[in-house]
Parts: C-alpha cells; sequence; structure tokens
C-alpha cells in the first residue's frame, strides 16, 4: 500500500482528472482558492450534479484530499483496487455499525492533516437542483473538529444529460467558500451545521441560476 500515507496518488488523480476533462473540452472557472490555508485539514463538502464532479474536483482544488465512497467500489478491478490503495475511505452504507467505524477512521485521517471530500446529498442530482443533505458527513466533521468548507459546482449537470452517454462540452464554475468552524459543536448540532453549510451552497447556485448557457 505504498500510496497511503503520502501524496503520489493525489498527483496522478489530479493528472488523471486534468486529462479527463481535457479531452472532453470541460473548462473550470475557479473562484475562492484564498478561501483554502496549505496545510489545514478540512471537510470540503460540494453539491453533487455529475459524474464529472469528483474528476472537477480533483483537478482544480488546491490541496490534497481524500474522498468517501462506496465500499462495494473495491471490487471493481484496478479502479476499486487504486482507490482502496491510495488511502481514500470506503463507506459501508447498509451497515450502521460499520459506517460509524468508517466516519471514525476518516476523522482520524483529518486529525492527522487529511483533508476529506464529500457529497452530503450522496447521489448525483441531475437536474442541477439540490437534494436534501444527510447529517453523516457533519458528524464526521465536528467529530474531527475540523472547517468544513461549502463548495458550490455550477452546471456540470448539464455536461452529461441523464440517461445519455453524450458529453456537451462546456465550462463549469467551482466555487470554493470560506469555511465554517465546527468549534464548541457536539453531534447534536450537526444539523444546525448541515443546513448552514446547505445554505451557503444553495444560495451560491440560487444566484447563478440563468446566468449560463
Amino acid at each position: 500500500m505504498i500510496f497511503r500515507s503520502g501524496d503520489p496518488s493525489h498527483r496522478v488523480a489530479s493528472f488523471w482528472a486534468w486529462t479527463i476533462l481535457r479531452i472532453c473540452g470541460i473548462r473550470v472557472k475557479l473562484h475562492g482558492a484564498e478561501n483554502l490555508v496549505a496545510g489545514d485539514a478540512y471537510v470540503l463538502a460540494s453539491n453533487h450534479q455529475s459524474l464529472f464532479d469528483t474528476p472537477i474536483l480533483f483537478a482544480y482544488l488546491p490541496l490534497s484530499f481524500r474522498i468517501l465512497y462506496k465500499k462495494s467500489l473495491n471490487r471493481i478491478p484496478f479502479l476499486g483496487w487504486h482507490i482502496y490503495m491510495s488511502g481514500h475511505v470506503a463507506v459501508e452504507r447498509h451497515n450502521p455499525t460499520k459506517a460509524r467505524e468508517s466516519l471514525d477512521h476518516a476523522a482520524e485521517r483529518i486529525r492527522t492533516g487529511t483533508s476529506v471530500a464529500v457529497f452530503p446529498e450522496g447521489t448525483r442530482s441531475y437536474d442541477g437542483v439540490m437534494r436534501p443533505f444527510k447529517k453523516g458527513s457533519f458528524r464526521l466533521a465536528i467529530k474531527a473538529g475540523s472547517p468544513v468548507v461549502p463548495i458550490t459546482i455550477v452546471d456540470s449537470h448539464r455536461v452529461m444529460r441523464r440517461g445519455r452517454v453524450t458529453v456537451y462540452p462546456r465550462t463549469v464554475e467551482l466555487w470554493i467558500h470560506p469555511p465554517i468552524s465546527v468549534g464548541g459543536l457536539t453531534e447534536e448540532d450537526a444539523s444546525a451545521l448541515m443546513n448552514d453549510v446547505r445554505k451557503v451552497i444553495h444560495q451560491s447556485l440560487e444566484q447563478r441560476r440563468g446566468k449560463s448557457s
């Protein structure tokens, strides 16, 4: 497991992601990179519109991070093996006990300085309208004592329409918002934290609705 404790795998993933976006003609405008401080660890909470969201984050977020992913992906040859060996955190969604253990493991990774990216909706929205958030990501942030950074991806759902395999080249916006502190919060505050983060992303989407073609 030569990649689990370092950043070589992240550099490989970033290059892979940048290559995919380039080939597909997807351009990304990045805003708010100054809100991330080098060396700090965060829970990076993004809306989820497209299969391309993960490559967008890997290619353009200016820090190394790991992702939470479905444990079932481990069974996929090469891709699953790479994700596991790179130190990303598998979550067993259908087993609450194991899911909590996965969050404990992720919290420990964050406390040792590794940021983690999450999609609190749990699934893609396809139409650009956010789905309800799940609280697990915010329990994770509170458990780790790590600030949550709301991230808005705008218009990635237009790159590939639901039920189609055609890719439509276009410009996507990636907004990194100021971190939200979890200082003094307990697990009972996870819902309020979730609502605060969702409000930031929702307002960002609403401000840009109709401005792109």
